[in-house]
């Protein structure tokens, strides 16, 4: 009886063990994961640290476009469940191009950034237009 009780523990301490082994390895590998913004000479990072940044006209986002057809505030980049996404919460729409993927426009809808692209907030931007937003996932 006593040896069921010891072996009982002994199983339940690795058990335990490995489940805090794989948790940890787990947010190791999500705090590499990190989706950056290049916007004129800023750069802004959303990550498992800072997990969302908001995009828009109004002095309260952390990345500001002064441009009429940008909205107050007008998308969110978020880190959620390990992707990185791009929320429109606007009136004209955010337009996404992935490299290697056909260009997009979203609004009030939700969208899975992956590799590099442009953003542009209320309309279509050229690569190197100075109202593009530049981005990168780093995995």
């Amino acid at each position: 009886m006593q040896e069921q009780r010891t072996l009982a523990s002994i199983l339940h301490y690795l058990i335990e063990a490995y489940k805090k082994l794989k948790t940890e390895k787990k947010v190791a590998t999500e705090k590499g994961s990190r989706l950056e913004f290049f916007f004129r000479d800023s750069i802004y990072e959303v990550s498992l640290v800072r997990p969302s940044i908001s995009m828009g006209r109004q002095k309260a986002n952390e990345l500001i476009i002064k441009d009429s057809r940008v909205s107050r505030v007008h998308a969110r980049a978020e880190y959620r469940q390990g992707k990185f996404l791009i929320v429109d919460q606007s009136t004209n729409g955010t337009y996404i191009y992935i490299k290697g993927d056909k260009g997009q426009n979203i609004k009030k809808e939700e969208m899975n950034l992956h590799g590099s692209g442009v953003i542009g907030l209320g309309r279509k931007v050229e690569l190197n237009s100075p109202e593009a937003i530049q981005f990168t996932v780093f995995s």
